[in-house]
């Protein structure tokens, strides 16, 4: 079973979502100790861009700058660029419905016909 501390700072979502992250890995038994850092970089990545996303939806993808101009949310690239962490490590930990497909064991299966034919032909 492995145990993650969330880092301090995180929001209250960010730090409920890391938990059932983890107890569902646990329950899976598919994580281990030195999935630790994949876990933090996911939890920070989730986190930030909330905190980005919440920016851009109170103060409007555009903002002025100093000489009153109007141009892009800063947030914008931050939700963006921690977004696309924090599903790329979505699927490398198999939490999406398609990577948890290509994660599934087969443990639990039986062989199936195809299967023992094959062992057969060795």
């Amino acid at each position: 079973m492995v145990r993650f501390t969330p880092p301090l700072g995180l929001g209250d979502e960010s730090v409920r979502f890391i938990k059932e992250v983890v107890k569902r890995l646990n329950k899976e038994k598919v994580i281990q100790d030195v999935d630790t850092a994949a876990l933090r970089l996911l939890v920070i990545s989730y986190d930030t861009y909330l905190k980005a996303s919440t920016l851009l939806v109170n103060e409007g993808p555009v903002i002025k700058n100093y000489r009153d101009e109007k141009i892009p949310h800063p947030a914008a690239a931050i939700a963006s660029k921690n977004y696309n962490q924090f599903m790329r490590t979505m699927v490398e930990l198999g939490l999406t419905p398609k990577s948890r497909d290509k994660t599934t064991t087969k443990k639990d299966e039986k062989p199936s016909p195809l299967d023992n034919f094959f062992k057969g032909r060795k």
